[in-house]
């Protein structure tokens, strides 16, 4: 069985992903992961983080100087260029979707194969949200958030081969489709603001995630090899 972990956009929404992987992470070992914006680079750092210090790397998010998205962003780069140095736990693929420019057509690189500098920019491409961060450019050609078309890339994870996908929600506002995946995780209540990190904010979807993961696995009817 192919397994595959999609994680949606959503930005300061991320966190309640690392809550929800707290809990599944050690429970699952896909062979690959995806996802879009936010849902990329936590899909990235499941590949250099055991599932705590995911959550650990999250609440070190809230010591940045967040004085709006822009100014938030520059000061997360080195905690992401930090985070891909780290030496791989396993060889699961990352796959990480951007929006590609001017033809709106999905986007799909396999980041893990790459250099730091080159999967940075991979992940700052999927997280550009339009009409507040700059377009990546990659290769003479543009790329902004992969959330502007597939906000949780279900699809393309069939696509590429997954036969069983566990997708979990960053309640982004980008489009997602009709196939959700086999096991779906989304907030049971809504989540602050898309560009809340505030501490408490962080906490708050982080214990969300995670009380929201320990209710799926009492309903899990299937069991799945460990990492």
């Amino acid at each position: 069985m192919v397994l595959a972990v999609v994680f949606g956009g959503g930005a300061a929404h991320g966190a309640y992903q690392a809550g929800v992987w707290s809990v599944l992470g050690p429970r699952l070992a896909p062979a690959f992961v995806i996802g879009s914006s936010i849902g990329a680079i936590n899909a990235a750092a499941t590949a250099h983080m055991a599932p705590q210090q995911l959550a650990h790397w999250w609440q070190s998010l809230t010591s940045l100087k967040t004085r709006g998205p822009i100014f938030a962003r520059r000061n997360f780069v080195p905690l992401l260029e930090q985070m891909l140095r780290l030496p791989k736990r396993d060889q699961r693929a990352v796959l990480a979707v951007t929006t590609r420019l001017p033809d709106l057509r999905a986007h799909v690189t396999r980041i893990d194969e790459l250099s730091v500098a080159d999967a940075r920019e991979w992940l700052l491409a999927s997280s550009a949200m339009p009409g507040i961060f700059t377009p990546i450019d990659r290769h003479g050609t543009s790329f902004v958030d992969g959330g502007v078309v597939n906000d949780l890339p279900v699809d393309i994870a069939r696509d590429i081969g997954a036969d069983f996908v566990v997708a979990i929600s960053g309640a982004g506002i980008g489009r997602i489709g009709s196939d959700h995946g086999d096991v779906y995780l989304k907030p049971s209540r809504p989540l602050p603001r898309l560009f809340n990190f505030r501490p408490a904010a962080i906490t708050e979807m982080m214990a969300l995630g995670k009380k929201d993961a320990e209710m799926t696995l009492r309903h899990m009817t299937f069991s799945l090899p460990r990492s």
